[in-house]
Protein backbone atom coordinates (compact mmCIF):
# COMPACT_ATOMS: atom_id res chain seq x y z
CA UNK A 1 0.00 0.00 0.00
CA UNK A 2 1.26 3.60 -0.56
CA UNK A 3 -0.17 5.64 2.57
CA UNK A 4 -0.43 9.37 3.46
CA UNK A 5 2.08 10.16 6.30
CA UNK A 6 -0.06 13.27 7.45
CA UNK A 7 1.14 16.73 7.84
CA UNK A 8 0.08 19.89 8.40
CA UNK A 9 -2.89 21.26 6.43
CA UNK A 10 -4.04 17.47 5.51
CA UNK A 11 -7.25 17.20 4.66
CA UNK A 12 -7.72 18.11 1.28
CA UNK A 13 -4.47 16.84 -0.05
CA UNK A 14 -5.81 12.72 1.64
CA UNK A 15 -9.02 13.10 0.13
CA UNK A 16 -7.81 14.20 -3.14
CA UNK A 17 -5.42 11.58 -2.69
CA UNK A 18 -7.93 8.91 -2.12
CA UNK A 19 -10.30 9.73 -4.75
CA UNK A 20 -8.10 9.34 -6.98
CA UNK A 21 -6.75 6.67 -6.12
CA UNK A 22 -3.07 7.26 -5.36
CA UNK A 23 -2.87 6.53 -2.08
CA UNK A 24 -4.66 3.31 -0.05
CA UNK A 25 -5.00 4.86 3.24
CA UNK A 26 -3.71 7.39 5.89
CA UNK A 27 -1.06 7.57 8.78
CA UNK A 28 -2.66 9.84 11.01
CA UNK A 29 -0.77 12.35 13.47
CA UNK A 30 -2.45 13.37 17.11
CA UNK A 31 -0.35 16.08 16.89
CA UNK A 32 -2.75 18.16 14.18
CA UNK A 33 -6.03 17.00 16.16
CA UNK A 34 -7.88 17.76 19.22
CA UNK A 35 -9.53 13.84 20.56
CA UNK A 36 -12.84 14.48 18.97
CA UNK A 37 -11.43 15.72 15.73
CA UNK A 38 -8.99 12.51 15.72
CA UNK A 39 -12.18 10.25 16.11
CA UNK A 40 -13.88 12.00 13.09
CA UNK A 41 -10.92 12.03 10.57
CA UNK A 42 -10.65 8.13 11.18
CA UNK A 43 -14.84 7.99 10.76
CA UNK A 44 -14.46 9.99 7.31
CA UNK A 45 -11.32 7.76 5.79
CA UNK A 46 -12.81 4.61 6.76
CA UNK A 47 -15.57 5.46 5.43
CA UNK A 48 -14.14 5.74 2.25
CA UNK A 49 -12.29 2.43 2.57
CA UNK A 50 -9.07 3.74 3.31
CA UNK A 51 -6.63 1.86 5.13
CA UNK A 52 -6.33 4.33 8.64
CA UNK A 53 -3.64 4.12 11.42
CA UNK A 54 -2.94 6.52 14.20
CA UNK A 55 0.72 6.99 15.03
CA UNK A 56 0.38 8.04 18.94
CA UNK A 57 3.74 9.43 18.90
CA UNK A 58 4.10 8.46 22.61
CA UNK A 59 7.99 8.57 21.55
CA UNK A 60 8.01 12.64 21.63
CA UNK A 61 7.89 12.34 25.35
CA UNK A 62 10.73 11.24 26.16
CA UNK A 63 11.34 14.96 24.77
CA UNK A 64 11.72 18.23 27.11
CA UNK A 65 10.34 21.16 25.91
CA UNK A 66 9.13 19.64 22.19
CA UNK A 67 6.82 20.92 19.76
CA UNK A 68 4.16 18.75 20.19
CA UNK A 69 1.20 21.32 19.39
CA UNK A 70 -2.49 19.39 20.10
CA UNK A 71 -0.40 16.32 21.41
CA UNK A 72 -0.92 17.29 25.16
CA UNK A 73 -4.59 17.09 24.69
CA UNK A 74 -4.37 13.26 24.86
CA UNK A 75 -4.44 11.35 28.50
CA UNK A 76 -1.40 9.01 27.02
CA UNK A 77 1.19 11.91 26.36
CA UNK A 78 3.30 13.33 29.00
CA UNK A 79 6.51 15.50 28.35
CA UNK A 80 9.83 15.16 29.59
CA UNK A 81 9.23 11.66 30.50
CA UNK A 82 12.78 9.74 32.47
CA UNK A 83 13.93 6.38 33.32
CA UNK A 84 12.16 6.81 36.86
CA UNK A 85 8.72 7.22 34.80
CA UNK A 86 8.48 3.79 33.42
CA UNK A 87 7.63 1.17 36.25
CA UNK A 88 5.48 -1.65 35.41
CA UNK A 89 2.21 -0.08 36.40
CA UNK A 90 3.33 2.45 34.03
CA UNK A 91 3.73 1.03 31.67
CA UNK A 92 0.94 -0.88 31.67
CA UNK A 93 -1.42 2.64 32.06
CA UNK A 94 0.63 4.33 29.15
CA UNK A 95 -0.99 1.04 26.76
CA UNK A 96 -3.79 0.86 28.22
CA UNK A 97 -4.13 4.47 27.16
CA UNK A 98 -2.57 4.56 23.46
CA UNK A 99 -5.08 1.53 23.09
CA UNK A 100 -8.10 2.64 23.90
CA UNK A 101 -7.34 6.10 21.76
CA UNK A 102 -7.26 3.48 19.09
CA UNK A 103 -10.25 1.29 20.23
CA UNK A 104 -12.70 4.50 19.92
CA UNK A 105 -11.30 5.21 16.84
CA UNK A 106 -12.25 3.35 13.46
CA UNK A 107 -8.95 2.25 12.47
CA UNK A 108 -7.33 -0.21 10.56
CA UNK A 109 -4.97 -1.46 12.60
CA UNK A 110 -3.93 -1.15 16.59
CA UNK A 111 -0.05 1.08 16.86
CA UNK A 112 1.89 0.25 19.95
CA UNK A 113 3.40 3.19 21.69
CA UNK A 114 7.45 3.06 21.60
CA UNK A 115 10.62 4.97 22.46
CA UNK A 116 13.37 5.64 19.87
CA UNK A 117 16.50 3.44 20.48
CA UNK A 118 19.77 4.42 19.56
CA UNK A 119 21.09 1.88 21.27
CA UNK A 120 19.90 -1.60 22.59
CA UNK A 121 22.56 -1.75 25.30
CA UNK A 122 21.00 1.07 27.07
CA UNK A 123 17.63 1.50 29.24
CA UNK A 124 15.46 2.87 26.85
CA UNK A 125 16.05 -1.02 24.82
CA UNK A 126 14.02 -2.25 28.11
CA UNK A 127 11.24 0.13 28.28
CA UNK A 128 10.84 -0.34 24.46
CA UNK A 129 10.71 -4.34 24.90
CA UNK A 130 8.41 -3.71 27.92
CA UNK A 131 5.73 -1.39 25.72
CA UNK A 132 6.12 -3.63 22.78
CA UNK A 133 5.48 -6.85 25.26
CA UNK A 134 2.81 -4.49 27.20
CA UNK A 135 0.80 -4.10 23.81
CA UNK A 136 0.99 -7.57 22.84
CA UNK A 137 -0.34 -9.09 26.12
CA UNK A 138 -3.27 -6.25 25.77
CA UNK A 139 -4.12 -6.70 22.38
CA UNK A 140 -7.10 -8.41 22.09
CA UNK A 141 -6.97 -10.84 18.94
CA UNK A 142 -10.45 -11.55 18.36
CA UNK A 143 -11.65 -7.66 19.25
CA UNK A 144 -9.07 -6.04 17.82
CA UNK A 145 -7.68 -4.91 14.41
CA UNK A 146 -4.14 -6.45 14.12
CA UNK A 147 -1.44 -5.11 16.28
CA UNK A 148 1.72 -3.10 15.12
CA UNK A 149 4.46 -2.82 16.82
CA UNK A 150 6.27 0.52 16.54
CA UNK A 151 9.95 0.28 15.54
CA UNK A 152 11.82 3.89 15.35
CA UNK A 153 15.69 2.98 15.09
CA UNK A 154 18.67 5.74 15.38
CA UNK A 155 21.56 6.68 13.18
CA UNK A 156 23.72 5.07 16.13
CA UNK A 157 21.65 1.91 16.12
CA UNK A 158 21.56 1.16 12.55
CA UNK A 159 25.49 1.87 12.24
CA UNK A 160 26.20 -1.34 14.46
CA UNK A 161 25.24 -4.75 12.53
CA UNK A 162 25.97 -6.47 15.47
CA UNK A 163 23.00 -4.45 17.49
CA UNK A 164 20.51 -4.75 14.67
CA UNK A 165 20.83 -8.39 14.89
CA UNK A 166 20.27 -8.40 18.71
CA UNK A 167 16.79 -6.55 18.18
CA UNK A 168 15.77 -8.86 15.57
CA UNK A 169 16.41 -11.46 18.24
CA UNK A 170 14.31 -9.95 20.51
CA UNK A 171 11.47 -8.57 18.70
CA UNK A 172 11.15 -11.92 16.16
CA UNK A 173 9.81 -13.88 18.90
CA UNK A 174 6.94 -11.03 19.61
CA UNK A 175 3.41 -11.93 18.83
CA UNK A 176 1.75 -9.12 16.05
CA UNK A 177 0.46 -8.73 12.94
CA UNK A 178 3.39 -6.67 12.02
CA UNK A 179 5.92 -3.65 12.50
CA UNK A 180 5.63 0.30 11.76
CA UNK A 181 9.16 0.50 11.03
CA UNK A 182 10.85 4.25 11.26
CA UNK A 183 14.54 5.90 10.97
CA UNK A 184 15.28 8.57 13.40
CA UNK A 185 18.18 10.42 11.55
CA UNK A 186 20.25 12.43 13.44
CA UNK A 187 20.34 14.94 10.49
CA UNK A 188 16.73 16.47 9.29
CA UNK A 189 18.11 17.21 6.18
CA UNK A 190 19.55 13.51 5.25
CA UNK A 191 16.49 12.07 4.05
CA UNK A 192 18.12 10.65 0.88
CA UNK A 193 20.91 8.82 3.13
CA UNK A 194 23.84 10.64 0.92
CA UNK A 195 25.81 11.96 3.91
CA UNK A 196 28.73 9.82 5.07
CA UNK A 197 28.19 6.26 6.74
CA UNK A 198 24.65 6.13 5.60
CA UNK A 199 25.13 3.52 3.33
CA UNK A 200 25.72 0.72 6.37
CA UNK A 201 22.77 2.77 8.14
CA UNK A 202 19.92 2.24 5.25
CA UNK A 203 21.51 -1.28 4.55
CA UNK A 204 20.94 -2.40 8.16
CA UNK A 205 18.00 -1.11 8.11
CA UNK A 206 16.43 -2.96 4.91
CA UNK A 207 18.16 -6.06 6.89
CA UNK A 208 15.38 -5.51 9.22
CA UNK A 209 12.29 -4.98 6.92
CA UNK A 210 14.07 -8.04 5.22
CA UNK A 211 14.48 -10.19 8.46
CA UNK A 212 10.88 -9.07 9.55
CA UNK A 213 8.97 -9.93 5.97
CA UNK A 214 11.33 -12.95 6.08
CA UNK A 215 9.13 -13.85 9.68
CA UNK A 216 6.11 -13.40 8.21
CA UNK A 217 5.75 -9.71 9.38
CA UNK A 218 4.01 -7.18 7.48
CA UNK A 219 6.53 -4.22 7.61
CA UNK A 220 5.01 -0.35 6.82
CA UNK A 221 7.96 1.66 6.43
CA UNK A 222 7.10 5.35 7.54
CA UNK A 223 8.26 8.60 7.12
CA UNK A 224 9.49 7.60 3.85
CA UNK A 225 10.91 9.69 0.23
CA UNK A 226 12.22 8.49 -2.68
CA UNK A 227 14.38 6.27 -0.33
CA UNK A 228 11.18 4.12 -0.50
CA UNK A 229 12.42 1.64 -3.05
CA UNK A 230 15.45 0.38 -1.05
CA UNK A 231 12.59 -0.62 2.08
CA UNK A 232 10.44 -2.34 -0.86
CA UNK A 233 12.99 -4.28 -2.48
CA UNK A 234 13.69 -5.91 0.93
CA UNK A 235 10.30 -6.71 2.22
CA UNK A 236 8.51 -3.28 3.22
CA UNK A 237 4.57 -3.88 2.06
CA UNK A 238 3.62 -0.58 2.76
CA UNK A 239 5.49 3.03 2.80
CA UNK A 240 3.69 6.00 4.07
CA UNK A 241 4.83 9.52 3.09
CA UNK A 242 3.74 12.92 2.59
CA UNK A 243 4.01 16.65 0.89
CA UNK A 244 6.61 18.38 3.56
CA UNK A 245 10.09 17.31 3.96
CA UNK A 246 9.11 16.44 7.45
CA UNK A 247 7.19 13.82 6.07
CA UNK A 248 9.20 12.14 4.37
CA UNK A 249 11.92 11.52 6.63
CA UNK A 250 11.95 11.54 10.50
CA UNK A 251 13.98 13.36 13.53
CA UNK A 252 13.23 14.20 16.52
CA UNK A 253 15.42 17.18 16.83
CA UNK A 254 13.07 18.81 14.73
CA UNK A 255 10.88 18.34 17.25
CA UNK A 256 12.91 20.37 19.82
CA UNK A 257 13.42 23.14 17.09
CA UNK A 258 9.48 24.34 17.51
CA UNK A 259 7.42 25.24 14.69
CA UNK A 260 9.41 26.37 11.09
CA UNK A 261 7.80 29.39 9.38
CA UNK A 262 10.79 30.08 7.04
CA UNK A 263 11.64 30.07 3.63
CA UNK A 264 9.56 27.29 1.19
CA UNK A 265 11.67 24.80 -0.31
CA UNK A 266 12.74 25.30 -3.91
CA UNK A 267 10.05 23.38 -6.14
CA UNK A 268 11.26 19.85 -7.01
CA UNK A 269 10.13 17.23 -9.57
CA UNK A 270 10.51 13.42 -8.23
CA UNK A 271 12.37 11.56 -11.65
CA UNK A 272 11.37 8.41 -11.49
CA UNK A 273 14.91 7.77 -14.21
CA UNK A 274 16.86 9.18 -11.90
CA UNK A 275 15.76 8.18 -8.29
CA UNK A 276 16.00 11.63 -7.30
CA UNK A 277 14.71 15.22 -7.09
CA UNK A 278 15.03 17.63 -10.33
CA UNK A 279 14.80 21.32 -8.89
CA UNK A 280 12.05 22.64 -10.94
CA UNK A 281 14.46 25.95 -11.78
CA UNK A 282 17.03 26.18 -12.99
CA UNK A 283 17.17 22.38 -13.71
CA UNK A 284 14.04 21.03 -15.18
CA UNK A 285 13.99 24.10 -17.37
CA UNK A 286 17.29 23.23 -18.63
CA UNK A 287 16.64 19.86 -19.31
CA UNK A 288 13.68 20.65 -21.25
CA UNK A 289 15.10 23.15 -23.38
CA UNK A 290 17.73 20.75 -24.43
CA UNK A 291 15.36 17.76 -25.60
CA UNK A 292 16.08 15.32 -22.72
CA UNK A 293 12.23 15.77 -20.76
CA UNK A 294 11.26 12.37 -21.45
CA UNK A 295 13.96 10.88 -20.24
CA UNK A 296 13.82 11.97 -17.17
CA UNK A 297 9.53 11.78 -17.08
CA UNK A 298 8.32 9.81 -14.69
CA UNK A 299 4.56 9.63 -16.08
CA UNK A 300 3.11 11.48 -13.02
CA UNK A 301 0.55 13.69 -12.66
CA UNK A 302 0.98 16.84 -13.77
CA UNK A 303 4.37 15.65 -16.68
CA UNK A 304 2.04 17.08 -19.57
CA UNK A 305 1.78 20.90 -18.19
CA UNK A 306 5.59 20.81 -17.61
CA UNK A 307 6.47 19.56 -20.82
CA UNK A 308 5.02 22.17 -22.79
CA UNK A 309 6.74 24.90 -19.99
CA UNK A 310 4.11 25.67 -17.63
CA UNK A 311 6.52 24.99 -14.25
CA UNK A 312 4.27 27.54 -12.24
CA UNK A 313 1.83 24.76 -12.22
CA UNK A 314 3.69 22.40 -10.20
CA UNK A 315 2.71 23.24 -6.46
CA UNK A 316 2.10 21.07 -2.84
CA UNK A 317 -0.59 19.02 -4.64
CA UNK A 318 1.44 18.15 -7.93
CA UNK A 319 4.54 17.57 -5.81
CA UNK A 320 2.59 15.30 -3.95
CA UNK A 321 0.72 13.43 -6.69
CA UNK A 322 3.86 13.15 -8.82
CA UNK A 323 5.62 11.43 -5.24
CA UNK A 324 2.34 9.41 -4.68
CA UNK A 325 2.64 7.79 -8.13
CA UNK A 326 6.73 7.53 -8.26
CA UNK A 327 6.21 5.67 -4.95
CA UNK A 328 3.14 3.08 -6.63
CA UNK A 329 5.15 2.78 -10.06
CA UNK A 330 8.06 1.83 -6.97
CA UNK A 331 5.81 -0.59 -5.97
CA UNK A 332 5.44 -2.52 -8.93
CA UNK A 333 8.79 -3.01 -9.88
CA UNK A 334 10.30 -3.44 -6.80
CA UNK A 335 7.47 -4.54 -4.33
CA UNK A 336 8.17 -8.35 -4.45
CA UNK A 337 10.71 -7.79 -1.66
CA UNK A 338 12.57 -10.88 -2.90
CA UNK A 339 15.70 -11.05 -4.71
CA UNK A 340 14.75 -10.54 -8.17
CA UNK A 341 13.21 -7.04 -6.63
CA UNK A 342 16.35 -6.28 -5.56
CA UNK A 343 18.47 -7.00 -8.70
CA UNK A 344 15.91 -5.14 -10.70
CA UNK A 345 16.45 -2.14 -7.86
CA UNK A 346 20.29 -2.21 -8.22
CA UNK A 347 19.78 -2.29 -12.09
CA UNK A 348 17.89 0.89 -11.86
CA UNK A 349 20.19 2.62 -9.61
CA UNK A 350 23.25 1.69 -11.92
CA UNK A 351 20.96 3.06 -14.71
CA UNK A 352 20.31 6.31 -12.50
CA UNK A 353 23.83 7.17 -11.80
CA UNK A 354 25.22 6.38 -15.49
CA UNK A 355 22.24 9.60 -16.69
CA UNK A 356 22.90 11.67 -13.92
CA UNK A 357 26.80 11.86 -14.71
CA UNK A 358 26.15 12.39 -17.93
CA UNK A 359 23.23 15.24 -17.37
CA UNK A 360 26.33 16.92 -14.84
CA UNK A 361 29.02 16.63 -17.40
CA UNK A 362 27.05 18.29 -19.91
CA UNK A 363 24.80 20.76 -18.36
CA UNK A 364 24.49 23.01 -15.06
CA UNK A 365 22.65 21.54 -12.82
CA UNK A 366 22.11 22.51 -8.96
CA UNK A 367 20.21 19.08 -8.07
CA UNK A 368 22.38 16.64 -6.07
CA UNK A 369 22.35 12.72 -6.91
CA UNK A 370 25.41 12.07 -4.36
CA UNK A 371 22.52 9.74 -2.83
CA UNK A 372 22.85 6.89 -5.52
CA UNK A 373 26.22 5.80 -4.57
CA UNK A 374 25.21 4.95 -0.97
CA UNK A 375 22.06 3.76 -2.04
CA UNK A 376 24.12 1.11 -4.75
CA UNK A 377 26.49 0.06 -1.85
CA UNK A 378 23.54 -0.11 0.59
CA UNK A 379 21.86 -2.55 -2.08
CA UNK A 380 25.21 -4.48 -1.98
CA UNK A 381 25.82 -4.77 1.81
CA UNK A 382 22.17 -6.16 2.16
CA UNK A 383 22.63 -9.17 -0.54
CA UNK A 384 26.11 -9.67 1.02
CA UNK A 385 24.19 -10.31 4.31
CA UNK A 386 21.59 -12.25 2.72
CA UNK A 387 23.85 -14.30 0.48
CA UNK A 388 23.06 -13.35 -2.85
CA UNK A 389 24.78 -11.44 -5.67
CA UNK A 390 23.18 -7.84 -6.01
CA UNK A 391 23.33 -8.34 -9.98
CA UNK A 392 22.72 -11.66 -12.08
Amino acid sequence: MILCQEGYQANSLITAGLQSRAIDGVVLSPRYHSPSELAMCCERYATSGAFVMIDSEFHLSLLDEASVMRLREYEHFRSGLRRRDFSGTAIEQFVSRVLALQRECRVSAIVSPTVALDSFTDWRSQVFLSLAEESVAQHDDSADPPLYLTLVLGDRLLADSDQVDDLLDMVTTLSCQGFYLVANRLSAQDTLWASGGSALQLSNLAYVASALSGNGFDVIYGYAGLDACVLMASGASSVASGWFKSQRGFCLDRYLAGPSYGRQPRPAYPSLPLLSWLYLSPDLEIIREQGWFDRVVSQSPGDEELRVGQFDTWRRAETTDGLWSVLRQMQTAYGSGDVASRRALYGALQSASAMASELRSSLPLESSFSHLTNWSEAMTQLSRKLGESPDE
